[in-house]
């Protein structure tokens, strides 16, 4: 019996080795770990899983298969989700693009963990949680929801160059965590020293990772000498 336990032993240890991550049914990813499309992350118990759909959406499910977090990257055709030594989970393109991140870089996390309270949490060494998807009690259903953008002002300005201008902005809301006005980012800049038209853009994203829908403002700066001759023939 001695000589057939030394061989079945490397054997065993091979086998799990080389068997796919989803298929062992982990509940863990470590840094520098990646789960591709149609892997999971599964809590000991069973009772949770955290799905990387072949749609490139990340989904948590309960046992019953309902969907209880969701990251909205479906048709981005992510396939590759990677826990970054740096601390960061990205959803990465089979062409290396990144679709979906924590935005969690630099906060030494080493680990995110499917929990059998139904939370999936990100941790450090220490075993501090740096990111969750909030789901812990299992009893929150999926946000797909985006959030909404609205425009202060017109979506079309008109100034004078080597006048001051003061952008209107705008507001943001979400269905589940209200007011994110404080969260838009605005793209694009209005030179008011040059005649031209420029384009200022919008956008947010919530707590679940839903993006809104892109709003875009057009600032046309007008030479001073034009302005004046346009004063004159209302004139």
């Amino acid at each position: 019996m001695k000589p057939v336990l030394r061989v079945l032993a490397p054997l065993s240890i091979a086998w799990i080795g080389i068997f796919p991550l989803s298929a062992l049914a982990a509940d863990t990813l470590s840094a520098n770990q990646s789960l591709y499309a149609n892997q999971k992350l599964t809590s000991s118990d069973g009772k949770y899983s955290f799905n990387v759909q072949s749609d490139g959406n990340l989904v948590l499910r309960n046992s019953g298969g309902t969907a209880l977090w969701a990251s909205g990257s479906s048709g981005t055709s992510g396939n590759r989700l990677t826990m970054q030594s740096d601390g960061n989970l990205v959803l990465y393109t089979k062409s290396g693009s990144s679709v979906w991140k924590t935005a969690t870089s630099g906060t030494k996390a080493i680990k995110v963990v499917m929990q059998t309270d139904g939370n999936l949490v990100m941790r450090t060494s220490a075993g501090s949680a740096v990111w969750s998807t909030g789901t812990g009690g299992g009893g929150t259903p999926a946000d797909t929801v985006k959030p909404v953008i609205t425009l202060n002002g017109s979506a079309s300005m008109s100034i004078v160059q080597g006048s001051t201008f003061t952008d209107p902005g705008a507001t943001a809301n979400d269905n589940r965590d209200g007011n994110i006005t404080s969260k838009i980012v605005v793209s694009g800049s209005v030179n008011t020293g040059t005649a031209g038209s420029y384009t200022l853009s919008y956008n947010v994203r919530d707590a679940a990772g839903n993006f809104a829908s892109t709003l875009s403002r057009t600032v046309t700066v007008t030479a001073a000498g034009r302005q004046r001759r346009q004063d004159h023939a209302a004139d």
